[in-house]
């Protein structure tokens, strides 16, 4: 990851895109009222480079539509998707394994920690960024004059330079022996395959109990998509964020095996489109591309 003087472009499209399905009909009702009021927070608080201030102008019946020509097709629909996933899986782990603690990588603009961390009191959540995304989501919250849970804690970090260990480790509520629980939310793609290798095999001996971590995964580089597609990524590559790794639904299981976890559960691009959106409006919507997945420690 490297360290920049303004938060992350892709972090604002994200939420940008979340904030302006939530004011469509047709969509707010898979947003609840909590999760709409952080995406607008930041979505109308987080403009600090002309490209957010861009992003942030573009009509919101047309935003989608937009992101469709230059992205990859359902992208905008598949930032709430891939969320619910992760939250419905979180559920999961949480009344199957007892999880006492969550690790956030890479949040963003995301709520999931303060909100969860409001609803699960006695789990701890830790929320990982890069500083300055990190300063102006603390910023906007502070502003909001909403109260921060006791346990929910960020921490600023660049792990390019830093452990994860290391950085759990310097912070008193961390404990290594709770069942733990890791969100990998659109970040692996920006990390190269050995870096990623040496994340997963890290928790490994980080976390000594249970581990589940859910994370999503594009199947094919973005440097061999259509030409907008290479032209995003080669300017999102100036600003520190072009994609790196990526992985086939096919290879998903043995790479994981190989570094020591088992998928408990896999949803391709498509299939996850294909469980809000209407068949006529999913065909031009590629099988694979941001892949997610739920995988468990194997024990040693």
């Amino acid at each position: 990851m490297r360290r920049k003087s303004t938060s992350s472009t892709t972090a604002y499209n994200v939420v940008c895109s979340l904030y302006k399905l939530g004011k469509i009909e047709a969509w707010n009702e898979l947003i609840n009222i909590e999760v709409a009021k952080w995406n607008k927070l930041f979505a109308e608080n987080a403009k600090d480079s002309l490209w957010k201030w861009l992003i942030y102008k573009v009509p919101c019946r047309i935003h989608a539509s937009l992101a469709d020509m230059v992205f990859v097709a359902g992208m905008v629909y598949h930032f709430l998707f891939r969320k619910i996933y992760i939250e419905k899986q979180f559920e999961f782990a949480t009344s199957r394994d007892g999880i006492r603690q969550v690790v956030v990588l890479g949040g963003g603009f995301d709520s999931f920690a303060l909100r969860m961390s409001k609803k699960y009191h006695d789990i701890q959540f830790f929320e990982i960024d890069l500083s300055a995304t990190q300063k102006k989501k603390l910023e906007i919250i502070k502003k909001s004059r909403e109260n921060t849970p006791q346990n929910c804690h960020f921490i600023e970090a660049d792990l390019a330079n830093a452990s994860l260990a290391d950085t759990l480790k310097q912070h008193k509520d961390f404990n290594e022996d709770l069942h733990s629980f890791v969100v990998l939310e659109g970040v692996l793609m920006y990390m190269s395959e050995d870096e990623v290798k040496e994340l997963f095999l890290s928790m490994r001996t980080l976390f000594k109990n249970t581990l589940t971590v859910v994370f999503g995964a594009i199947a094919k580089p973005d440097q061999s998509q259509h030409w907008q597609i290479r032209l995003v990524d080669f300017l999102l590559n100036k600003m520190g964020e072009g994609t790196k790794w990526y992985c086939p639904s096919k290879n998903m299981k043995l790479f994981m095996e190989k570094l020591g976890y088992h998928v408990i559960d896999s949803i391709d691009y498509k299939d996850l489109q294909r469980k809000y959106r209407a068949e006529a409006d999913i065909q031009k919507i590629p099988d694979e591309d941001e892949n997610y997945y739920t995988v468990a420690k194997i024990p040693l």
